[in-house]
């Protein structure tokens, strides 16, 4: 292994390191009451390694988000060339944020302060450019297969595919974001019921694509 190589995967371990430790003290404490120190105490590193990575913690959950987002995309390009209707690799796309959702909602609820985040640091920065290609990955995955659908007949709506895609994008992860904010505020929004109303939510969009069946005379 050459002694660049070395390097990028030194800093690839790092860097997920300290996201893994923010993710933990987030959950924890919210990300109002978190600081640079807390992310490094969590990480076990020291805070001066950590702001060798990341400037500032709006950086370091923007670094998150971009995980979370290009993941999915990957995710979501891969089923996109799987076989069946696009109805149907719509439906396992759907089942995929259903996954993700019940297996670690800490991906998720860094969507909650994304916009927020993404203003605070600069528009160059490799998380926020990151979030950005991988959002517009998404919707262009999504519009392709609306495209089809309608093409085919399996899907069933009125406005442009790319218009479509990404209203039903943001409507996804501001789901996501709005049913992860609620946590802790009412006694009957535990993990289970959060779950269950995002997992609600995708399939009412879902049905909103699908055409009706016809009814039998």
């Amino acid at each position: 292994m050459g002694i660049l190589e070395r390097r990028i995967r030194e800093r690839q371990r790092r860097v997920e390191e300290i996201l893994e430790g923010a993710k933990r003290i987030f959950s924890t404490k919210g990300f109002t009451n978190t600081t640079m120190n807390d992310i490094a105490d969590s990480s076990e590193l020291s805070r001066r390694t950590v702001y060798l990575y990341f400037n500032s913690k709006e950086q370091v959950s923007l670094a998150i988000t971009a995980a979370a987002l290009k993941e999915l995309s990957q995710i979501f390009g891969r089923i996109a060339k799987e076989e069946g209707t696009a109805f149907e690799r719509l439906g396992h796309i759907i089942e995929a944020y259903q996954d993700m959702m019940a297996e670690d909602q800490a991906k998720f609820q860094f969507f909650v302060s994304f916009t927020e985040n993404a203003r605070s640091v600069p528009k160059d920065c490799e998380e926020f450019v990151s979030c950005e290609q991988s959002l517009l990955t998404i919707e262009h995955i999504i519009a392709n297969l609306l495209q089809q659908g309608l093409a085919e007949g399996s899907l069933q709506f009125s406005e442009d595919p790319k218009y479509l895609a990404a209203l039903l994008t943001f409507m996804v992860h501001s789901l996501a974001a709005a049913s992860i904010s609620y946590k802790g505020i009412f006694s009957n929004f535990d993990d289970t019921f959060i779950t269950s109303l995002f997992t609600g939510s995708l399939q009412i969009i879902k049905q909103y694509v699908q055409p009706k069946q016809r009814q039998e005379p």
